[in-house]
């Protein structure tokens, strides 16, 4: 009788086990990978942010974050990219307000605005 090392019970959990870690390992280094807008340091003297010629732009805080408030849909649209970094894309020209609370309790209160190359809102 051949020698069985698992059974195969065992292999139809373990095989799938193993597959779906590799990717979820891969995809943390996939999310590091440098990314092509510009990051802008947020700090507690930050009131403002004007972004010119881009369409995006990455904020970086120095906690991780717990609450995100965008309180104006039609200019920019706000997702996650890690726990203390937020992208913040256009929508449309305008300006619009950011608001953030960080794990440590700070509040954050941005003032986005998004202009042309020329500096028409």
């Amino acid at each position: 009788m051949p020698y069985k090392l698992f059974s195969s019970r065992a292999v139809r959990w373990y095989l799938p086990t193993v597959f779906l870690c590799g990717f979820s390992y891969c995809s943390v280094f996939a999310d590091e990978a440098p990314s092509k807008d510009t990051i802008k340091q947020v700090d507690a003297s930050t009131r403002r942010i004007e972004v010119r010629d881009s369409d995006s732009l990455v904020l970086q805080y120095p906690d991780w974050l717990k609450q995100v408030k965008s309180l104006d849909p039609a200019v920019m649209r706000v997702s996650a990219v890690r726990p203390d970094r937020l992208k913040v894309q256009r929508v449309a020209q305008g300006t619009a307000k950011l608001q953030v609370l960080d794990r440590s309790d700070h509040r954050y209160s941005l003032e986005i605005v998004f202009q042309d190359s020329t500096g028409q809102r």
